[in-house]
């Protein structure tokens, strides 16, 4: 039997449509041969409005069922039609504090969170997209709910300031041999500071794009990943002590995230 190699944790509150973020993490865990576990994280207030014992209770009760029947009806379909089992943990408690206890049990390789959305307070929102990024080293995937990418189907990926030549992630090589050739690199160039050769190629050609890092960056580099039908975008997050002047700064990603309605994966950090 194939043991799974890598984990997949999916995190959403089943307050938005989760259909396309499903089918991204199970995409992902066909070619990395991953499982898939999906957590749901709920504050008990934001279901108890009772001061009553009894009646807190009894509210509980059928909110844990209610959202359980929810989750099921999501992951069912999706397991049975790509044949992956999709796990699922269902908690209650402070959302930070239950994230955070997850991680250091689970010890996912991927977490999958929603493109957040403006003006909505959820599970995938303004809070928990940079509070996963500042307390998990692995690699994020930050799913757009227009862009799907299949299972089976190869991916078009495009390549942010990858200097490197290389994604930081352990599965570049299986993620690689799913990808179309040739690969988008974008990259954003501080003004006077001269382009930098890769010292590792990838083992696909590269088609590059080169634009001068200003306050149009993001919406020229929306318009050439529109134009070239870009899946996934790739950004190697780099520590603090990494940090160089082609290093994207948090500002710089949080405007990405914002901005481009596109599926994204974070690398780790050491």
């Amino acid at each position: 039997m194939k043991t799974n190699k890598y984990k997949i944790a999916v995190l959403t509150d089943f307050k938005s449509p989760v259909n396309t973020m499903l089918n991204n993490s199970v995409s992902l865990a066909k070619i990395i041969n991953a499982s898939v576990e999906v957590l749901c994280v709920k504050e008990p207030s934001s279901v108890v409005r009772s001061d009553n014992q009894l009646s807190a209770m009894r509210t509980m009760n059928q909110e844990y069922l209610s959202t359980k029947k929810a989750i099921l009806k999501s992951i069912t379909p999706i397991s049975k039609k790509h044949g992956i089992d999709i796990s699922h943990t269902l908690s209650y408690g402070n959302v930070k504090d239950e994230i955070r206890h997850y991680i250091n049990e689970y010890k996912p390789d991927v977490i999958v969170i929603g493109k957040r959305k403006p003006r909505r307070t959820q599970l995938s929102g303004d809070s928990i997209t940079p509070f996963v990024l500042k307390h998990f080293k692995g690699t994020v995937i930050i799913s757009s709910e227009e862009n799907l990418f299949e299972p089976n189907k190869a991916l078009t990926i495009g390549l942010l300031n990858n200097f490197e030549g290389s994604l930081k992630v352990g599965f570049e090589k299986e993620l690689m041999d799913c990808t179309n050739s040739p690969l988008k690199a974008f990259q954003m160039i501080k003004p006077n500071h001269p382009l930098k050769e890769r010292s590792k190629p990838f083992s696909k050609d590269v088609e590059e794009y080169i634009f001068q890092h200003n306050d149009n960056s993001v919406k020229n580099l929306s318009n050439y990943i529109l134009k070239n039908n870009v899946n996934l975008l790739c950004l190697n997050r780099a520590s603090q002590k990494a940090k160089t002047k082609t290093t994207l700064k948090g500002s710089d990603i949080n405007q990405i995230i914002n901005n481009l309605d596109i599926s994204l994966l974070l690398s780790g950090v050491n």
